[in-house]
């Protein structure tokens, strides 16, 4: 079973259930907050 086969699973189960796109849309808003957190830190403290 290639890439291809499992990526094909994932989006026939997630657009059966729609758990995966709910969580991956959390996990992509988790990952922004992160990377902005550690974008200010760099800056300095955010006045």
């Amino acid at each position: 079973m290639g890439d291809a086969d499992f990526e094909e699973i994932v989006m026939e189960w997630s657009r059966r259930h729609g758990v995966f796109s709910a969580w991956f849309k959390n996990l992509r808003g988790i990952t922004l907050a992160l990377l902005l957190e550690r974008s200010v830190h760099q800056e300095g403290s955010f006045s």
